[in-house]
């Protein structure tokens, strides 16, 4: 006796006016759905929620005031933007401007959510703000911390002018532990670098990468990748 795959139970199904195999019946019933439904998901597909927070990335213990823009591109009857369970700001429309003064203590993230509510339909988007440790870059004969970074980096990527203040130096690039650099060049050939080490600056932890080779004094265009 052969066997195989059962046949499917057949079921009357009256919008189609005849048998339909079980199956068939099962997807039907699930596509059976209100034109209200199908509105409001049409409806909910074609509202599109942003949400700005800015200056990111920040440093580390620097008060900074948060810009904050949440957008709609429909009417919406409710804005709410928050931090955590806060409430920023609250509005309506198509936009709604906010603001937030943080000192992050540690690096990570602040994070923003704002909540739209057109008609009865319902989106929300979010935002982080992230908070880093400067980059630090020096030159001299033996270990330096370095000078910081004017500017926050979330990745020690990018084109560094290095200042040799003294021939004979080494050129050191300090960065926080979480990050890695993975190579450098110089006029576009490689620019050697000793496998980092292990340091502590301002009681945080730092990878420490040496140049290979002393340099003289001058001004060094280093690109790190």
């Amino acid at each position: 006796m052969k066997t195989g795959k059962p046949i499917p139970e057949r079921v009357f199904n009256a919008q189609k006016g005849g048998f339909v195999t079980g199956a068939d019946s099962i997807i039907d019933d699930g596509l059976q759905m209100s034109q209200a439904e199908i509105n409001a998901i049409l409806l909910s597909d074609a509202i599109n929620v942003s949400l700005s927070a800015s200056p990111s990335p920040v440093f580390v213990g620097v008060a900074v005031n948060i810009s904050l823009v949440a957008s709609v591109n429909t009417a919406a009857t409710s804005i709410v933007i928050k931090k955590g369970s806060a409430t920023i700001a609250s509005g309506s429309g198509t936009s709604l401007n906010g603001s937030d003064s943080i000192t992050p203590s540690v690096a990570g993230n602040t994070t923003y959510t704002a909540e739209f509510a057109v008609g009865s339909t319902s989106k929300s988007t979010s935002k982080s703000v992230v908070a880093v440790y400067p980059i630090r870059t020096g030159t001299g004969a033996s270990y330096v911390e370095g000078t910081p970074l004017s500017t926050p980096k979330t990745s020690p990527a990018g084109t560094y002018n290095i200042n040799v203040a003294q021939n004979g130096s080494y050129i050191w690039f300090n960065v926080p532990s979480s990050m890695t650099i993975h190579g450098a060049t110089m006029s576009g050939f490689e620019f050697p670098l000793e496998a980092p080490t292990n340091v502590t600056i301002n009681g945080v932890a730092y990878k420490s990468y040496r140049s290979s080779n002393t340099y003289g004094a001058g001004t060094l265009t280093i690109v790190i990748s």
